[in-house]
């Protein structure tokens, strides 16, 4: 089973972050990868994250509590 979760473009480049439910070793994992579209390439590129459905709230967690300083 793979199921496309969305897609956010990046700023530069043609360059898009995905995630995605797949299966992997027989259970769900969230894979966030990146998709390059480009007169010379197309395609994933090889380094991607996966995190197992049983983590994903911890992960979530996690990214709730990155703060970015405000810049004067």
């Amino acid at each position: 089973m793979e199921k496309e979760l969305g897609k956010i473009k990046k700023s530069y480049m043609d360059t898009e972050i995905v995630a995605k439910i797949e299966q992997e070793y027989g259970q769900n994992v969230i894979k966030i990868s990146e998709h390059i579209t480009g007169d010379r390439t197309t395609g994933y590129i090889k380094n991607f994250v996966s995190i197992p459905e049983k983590k994903w709230s911890e992960f979530l967690n996690m990214l709730n509590k990155i703060r970015i300083p405000k810049t004067s």
